[in-house]
């Protein structure tokens, strides 16, 4: 067996096909509620993109202090407040490490479902973050069973 050590800070995640499992920050998943909350509070209104952007506006106050979320910054002490851990891998295990937004875009609250194996097929991911409006994504098969995906997040 091999072993992975790994950092998840911000929106960032890890997902292993076989074993089932998802590493990611949960301190950010009140602050995710909030804005979802906002969202469909004021979804098909005039000020859905003004209280949206409040409430953005609000939540970032928290970015990088000890009672809210980190996320990558020039900030010396970032690097000791993510999630660091190690993982003992199976030969054939298959490992999705997303940059930030991507968990989110998929699971937030539970709006979305979807079979978890889906996620780890390039065409398949694509579908299911186009279906949510939420990110352009593209991707290219690398090297072996590499696949470099990009996202975009979408003007609202």
């Amino acid at each position: 067996k091999k072993t992975m050590k790994f950092l998840v800070l911000g929106d960032c995640s890890i997902m292993l096909k076989e074993k089932k499992k998802v590493i990611v920050d949960t301190r950010l998943e009140k602050f995710h509620k909030m804005v979802m909350d906002v969202k469909m509070k004021y979804t098909g209104t005039t000020l859905y993109k003004e209280k949206v952007r409040e409430m953005a506006q609000n939540v970032r106050k928290h970015m990088n202090t000890s009672s809210g979320y980190w996320i990558g910054s020039l900030d010396e002490n970032v690097a000791y407040q993510g999630i660091t851990g190690e993982l003992q891998l199976d030969r054939d295990e298959y490992i999705l490490m997303c940059s930030d937004g991507f968990w989110p875009a998929i699971k937030e609250n539970g709006f979305f479902c979807y079979k978890y194996e889906d996620i780890f097929v390039p065409e398949k991911i694509r579908d299911i973050i186009y279906e949510q409006s939420i990110l352009e994504i593209e991707y290219e098969k690398r090297k072996g069973n590499n696949i470099l995906f990009r996202a975009y997040r979408r003007k609202y």
